[in-house]
């Protein structure tokens, strides 16, 4: 079995185990300690490419200078965040969250063939004083891989991208269902120091209205999302998502189209530029 199917069961099960261990608790309200709350503090950034969740995505590109890859294909995502536990004071929460994820893209042109994908494990602390602001802090890891089909058809060789970063965030409501954040990160460890640099800045806004369409629960939403790294010079990347909201039990499922353009997702080809249209949907585990 390749590399990367291993690591997507690894990823499949312990999201199963997260699902019905984070299931088993209530609300995040009372005071004191909890272990496994159900629901995060922080809130997680809609249009970010590397937010860890179950998406499935359609990408149609109308640029790329990625050599001998095609102009469809499909992006995949498997992952979650699981806390692991809560202190409640007062009106103020914190809570200690574990994220990890797959995030690999696969070329429609070339019978489905892996391009790359990257493994993202992050531990943060997060702290909520109110309904409008949140902060967090923590450590992430990228670990950036070339997909073995792309290799035998290329010869392009892996640049060990890898990225272990502490970041920090800041996300305010600014009115209801709107919130704006703020995310920066110093890379204390990079693989390939002759190509990486270690910072990275990232801005973003997102506006849900859940219910919007009369008695059916369905909703709308919108959500930007732009960032930056010294590796290419502070280039803007900029994502941009419209979408439905549809609520599943206590999930919530987005189905969107999404415009996209900036450096290539994937660590990997980070040097490379590109532009796309996708379609897809995403839940949150």
């Amino acid at each position: 079995m390749s590399g990367f199917r291993i690591i997507a069961l690894k990823l499949a099960l312990l999201l199963s185990i997260c699902n019905m261990v984070s299931a088993d608790e209530g609300g995040n309200k009372a005071p004191g300690l909890s272990h496994f709350p159900l629901n995060e503090i922080y809130s997680r950034y809609t249009a970010d490419p590397y937010r860890t969740s179950f998406s499935a995505k359609a990408i149609f590109l109308n640029r790329t200078d990625i050599p001998d890859t095609g102009t469809r294909r499909f992006g995949l995502r498997i992952g979650g965040a699981l806390p692991l536990m809560q202190y409640n004071w007062q009106k103020v929460q914190s809570q200690l969250v574990l994220e990890a994820g797959f995030h690999g893209h696969f070329d429609a042109d070339h019978s489905q063939d892996n391009i790359g994908w990257d493994g993202i494990y992050s531990l943060y602390y997060a702290v909520r004083f109110n309904e409008a602001l949140a902060v967090r802090i923590g450590r992430r890891h990228f670990s950036s891989h070339v997909g073995d089909e792309y290799i035998e058809r290329t010869g392009r060789r892996r640049i060990n991208y890898t990225r272990e970063e502490w970041r920090a965030g800041l996300s305010w409501q600014v009115k209801n269902n709107m919130d704006v954040y703020f995310d920066f990160a110093y890379a204390s460890t990079l693989r390939n120091k002759n190509k990486q640099k270690p910072w990275r800045y990232q801005i973003g806004a997102q506006f849900d209205q859940p219910g919007a369409f009369y008695e059916t629960g369905l909703g709308w939403y919108v959500a930007a999302d732009v960032s930056s790294y010294q590796e290419n010079n502070y280039a803007i990347n900029t994502t941009l998502q419209v979408g439905l909201l549809v609520p599943r039990d206590e999930r919530q499922w987005r189905f969107f189209i999404e415009y996209y353009n900036g450096r290539m997702q994937i660590g990997e080809f980070f040097e490379h530029n590109e532009s796309y249209f996708g379609l897809g949907l995403t839940i949150d585990i």
